[in-house]
């Protein structure tokens, strides 16, 4: 496959902060909720509600990553070599608009984002990015996209699913063709994450829909050979559930991480659940769930400490925190076996008609992380953010 440039130049442009904190935040609370309400001017945390251990963490101000008219959501953001974050999204008219692109934006803090650059893609179809991962130094630096093509139907649905990678080896400049990725079930395979793993080989999944049960399953495979070709990792099922936007982190000891989107009778979001898989094989062990009410995309990070800090879309109207017509951010630590050690509420301009949707944590150069999220206005508005989020001293498990 031979490199297609990107249709301009990245060059820096500095951003305006979209919101100032009214109230800072320290590192622990020891305990209750903070005292802030959940405005759309400000950020609450909170202890967590299973243990009453203070949330380890505290979130600064927002910084605007994009200034596209319209929808700009479905972030994904991955730390290069040389600490620059590069982030992906969708940017088009609505959440599932016919004229969905992928477009990528580059910054060296977090706080100052370039102008966007935009993955070639071909015309007819809309387009969104769906997990992006990036090899080390001394694996080569490669950076892994995979795309999700698909028809739009409405506003905010689409179908006929297909999964796509693209790699650029020049730090997100210009990137290769679409390729295709394995397609279990045509149609109705869509890509959710990828990972680069410590011994160099590139793990991808999807969550397909079965023809026999129609319930979705989540699928993974494995490439040794930076992409070129795939061979299958494992499939996680339920008998009653479906199984959506798998997620992936690898941990200290080697073995892999995932964290899977359920759902309860009626399509209602439900739990969150976990899987643990010998990299070499592909074996995973059998999802449970962590207890954790989540209606969007679980990502995972892990820290420096080798802890794993979990990030998703809370639930409206749950015993949880939220606020009517909230969908708040949320933050859990999990045990390195994937079960839930305890959880911190962040809420980010929850409330009124902005949801979270979509995000991801990931390192900064100099120390500490940032939250690279979208907030959704309506099906037609929506705005990525970079958000600082500082880790406490965890305590003990």
């Amino acid at each position: 496959m031979r490199p297609r440039p990107t249709t301009k130049p990245f060059r820096r442009e500095r951003v305006t902060r979209a919101v100032a904190i009214l109230a800072k935040i320290g590192a622990l609370l020891i305990g209750g909720v903070a005292t802030a309400a959940p405005t759309a001017t400000s950020v609450r945390t909170a202890v967590s509600a299973s243990t009453g251990q203070p949330a380890p963490l505290a979130a600064g101000p927002l910084n605007q990553v994009t200034t596209d008219p319209g929808y700009s959501g479905f972030p994904d953001t991955t730390a290069l070599p040389d600490g620059d974050l590069l982030t992906a999204y969708r940017s088009g008219s609505g959440h599932a608009s016919a004229d969905g692109k992928v477009r990528l934006r580059k910054s060296a803090d977090g706080d100052i984002w370039t102008d966007w650059t935009e993955v070639a893609t071909p015309t007819g179809y809309a387009y969104g990015p769906s997990g992006i991962a990036t090899e080390t130094a001394a694996q080569g630096g490669r950076v892994y996209l995979t795309v999700t093509r698909y028809t739009s139907t409405g506003p905010s649905s689409g179908t006929d699913f297909r999964p796509y990678l693209t790699r650029s080896d020049d730090g997100g400049r210009t990137w290769t063709d679409l390729a295709k990725l394995p397609e279990p079930n045509a149609g109705w395979t869509y890509p959710s994450a990828v990972l680069v793993t410590n011994d160099g080989a590139v793990i991808a999944s999807a969550y397909v829909k079965s023809s026999s049960t129609g319930r979705w399953n989540a699928h993974y495979w494995r490439s040794t050979d930076r992409g070129n070709t795939w061979t299958p990792f494992g499939m996680l099922s339920h008998a009653t559930r479906n199984f959506q936007e798998p997620q992936l982190v690898q941990l200290d000891n080697g073995q892999l991480l995932t964290a899977l989107r359920s759902d309860a009778a009626g399509d209602s979001y439900d739990y969150v659940y976990t899987a643990i898989a010998d990299p070499a094989t592909g074996t995973w062990s059998t999802p449970r769930a962590t207890v954790i009410h989540a209606t969007g995309n679980p990502q995972l990070a892990k820290l420096p400490t080798g802890h794993i800090a979990l990030t998703y879309r809370g639930y409206e109207q749950l015993s949880e925190g939220s606020t009517p017509n909230a969908y708040p951010t949320r933050i859990a630590m999990l045990h390195a076996d994937g079960s839930l050690a305890y959880r911190g509420n962040i809420d980010i301009l929850a409330g009124e008609q902005r949801r979270y949707l979509y995000g991801n944590i990931v390192p900064v150069p100099g120390g500490g992380h940032r939250l690279v999220l979208s907030l959704e206005e309506s099906a037609a508005v929506a705005t990525v953010y970079s958000v600082p989020i500082r880790f406490a001293p965890i305590p003990d498990w």
